[in-house]
């Protein structure tokens, strides 16, 4: 009678295995997706980080030659991103420092020793960090940002 019952019980365990791959398939997928999807914000934002960054480049590039023109600066730099103009901030700042390094003098002084500061022009490019699920959020930062340091004198 054992013998019986379990060729009885062998269809049964087959059924059991029925829809397991489904079930884990179900239960994996979310899961993977979110990896997927968060692994691809990541590039994107590393590729408009690199972007921000030749910008700023292009734009303290553009101040070697004209140092105080701060629209044609900005320009410059705006017009090497691919990124929307509307999202994107430039801001340009000179600033002036002796050779001994003391630090930020006035541009218009003379350090210790008689010799002239040296100017220097920091070009910053910013644009806002948005993701495309909410879930990865708080995994990134706010603004991405871009910037170039140049000695122009």
């Amino acid at each position: 009678m054992s013998s019986s019952w379990a060729r009885l019980m062998v269809p049964l365990r087959r059924l059991d295995r029925k829809g397991g791959a489904a079930t884990e398939l179900a239960l994996i997928s979310p899961v993977v997706l979110t990896l997927m999807i968060g692994l691809t914000d990541y590039g994107m934002a590393m590729s408009a980080a690199s972007s921000l960054r030749a910008a700023a480049r292009a734009g303290a590039q553009y101040a070697i030659g004209n140092p105080t023109d701060a629209a044609g600066i900005q320009a410059a730099a705006l017009a090497a991103t691919d990124a929307d103009p509307n999202l994107l901030s430039v801001t340009v700042t000179q600033s002036c420092q002796c050779p001994s390094g003391v630090g930020n003098v006035s541009c218009g002084g003379t350090c210790v020793g008689g010799s002239s500061p040296a100017l220097y022009v920091d070009v910053k490019i910013t644009q806002p960090m948005t993701s495309t699920i909410p879930v990865t959020n708080p995994l990134f930062p706010k603004t991405l940002a871009g910037e170039a340091v140049v000695r122009v004198q």
